[in-house]
């Protein structure tokens, strides 16, 4: 089997060929470092979405969460968040004596800043997988081409010359598009993986937020009667 020491390459390309190579070795630390880092906010939303839900659905009132969310207002996340300017704003507008209708407006318009906010967090980076994803194999390419030129160049200085003499110099300059894909194929599926996760948890946080203001709507009606 053949061994590549990309180190090895590295020292013996031209200045062009080094920075490919430097920047798809950047772009590899910084997609594992994105993938990595996601994985364990996902983690932890979920742990968070899980621990709220088994309080929300524990038939407590909603007053008494409220409290709870209060004094960890600091530390909110997710549901606790939405839920947590969802109540303020309910309360707050209830002091008013707005009518129901507008009262429920005003809370949804909050939820759905905060909602958008929550989701911001959770598509934080992942474009920049999607953007490592497809630009690393045009870089690749780019360095393919470059050896290759520079491979050509070679054979016009020099009449004598057999396969032998320029296989290494071509294996070089496919190494660039291989380390491309080494890049670009890590990134593409941590983008795709990563980009289901967050849509699904953001659809979850729209659920809830419809959730709570009808719940909220009943509240109020039922305390006009």
């Amino acid at each position: 089997m053949i061994q590549i020491n990309v180190f090895d390459l590295f020292l013996k390309s031209d200045f062009l060929l080094k920075t490919i190579f430097s920047f798809l070795f950047l772009a590899s630390i910084i997609s594992w470092i994105i993938i990595f880092y996601k994985i364990f906010i996902f983690r932890y939303i979920k742990k968070k979405i899980k621990k709220f839900e088994k309080q929300f659905f524990s038939n407590q009132d909603i007053a008494y969460i409220y409290k709870k969310q209060v004094s960890e207002k600091n530390d909110l996340i997710g549901y606790a968040q939405i839920f947590y300017s969802g109540l303020k704003e309910f309360y707050e507008l209830k002091v008013l004596k707005g009518s129901p209708q507008s009262i429920i407006e005003g809370t949804k318009r909050i939820m759905n800043i905060v909602l958008n906010r929550e989701i911001e967090i959770l598509e934080t980076h992942i474009a920049t997988l999607g953007s490592i994803s497809s630009i690393s194999p045009y870089v690749g390419l780019l360095g393919t081409v470059w050896g290759i030129m520079n491979v050509f160049y070679k054979i016009n200085e020099h009449v004598n010359f057999t396969i032998q003499t320029i296989a290494p110099d071509i294996s070089d300059s496919l190494s660039t598009t291989a380390m491309s894909l080494f890049v670009a194929i890590p990134a593409l599926v941590g983008f795709n993986k990563l980009s289901v996760k967050s849509n699904i948890i953001s659809q979850r946080y729209l659920n809830f937020s419809e959730q709570l203001s009808l719940i909220l709507y009943r509240k109020i009606l039922s305390e006009k009667d």
